[in-house]
């Protein structure tokens, strides 16, 4: 379900759907489009640039690999580990979500999600890799407070 949602004196669509984003016009400029075209877009949702906490655990692993988002849309996210992970694993994670509270107060919600591995990649810097994620289940958790 989309809804108009008045930001920044334009109109703009919002889905209904906290992981369904829309492109938002900023300026009368679209901030999902490149600068410059290149190659052609393969990936069916669109995505965004938020950087947000994230925790993977393994399966059977007592330990987490805490890291940020680089990048989310509807189906996934993209991260940066130290840790190589295998394409195919499974990892139950937990996501840091802010929110908006009308009393100003800073909130977050953990989306506790369970995704697939889908991409390992070896970063320039040989201590880390990318690592693309698919979000296969999904829950919000009870709310976090974070100090202001």
């Amino acid at each position: 379900m989309a809804v108009k949602v008045l930001f920044g004196g334009e109109y703009s669509t919002m889905s209904a759907n906290p992981f369904e984003f829309s492109p938002v016009a900023v300026n009368g400029a679209n901030t999902h489009k490149p600068s410059t075209v290149t190659a052609p877009e393969r990936r069916r949702r669109p995505r965004i640039r938020v950087h947000w906490p994230v925790l993977l655990f393994r399966n059977q692993m007592a330990g987490a690999i805490a890291t940020i988002t680089q990048d989310l849309s509807s189906t996934g996210f993209y991260c940066l580990s130290a840790v190589a992970l295998q394409p195919g694993e499974v990892l139950k994670c937990a996501l840091k979500v802010p929110f908006h509270d009308p009393n100003g107060k800073h909130l977050d919600r953990n989306l506790e999600c369970s995704a697939r591995v889908t991409r390992v990649e070896p970063q320039e810097n040989a201590n880390h890799f990318g690592i693309a994620c698919h979000i296969e289940d999904y829950r919000f958790s009870e709310l976090v407070l974070r100090q202001c």
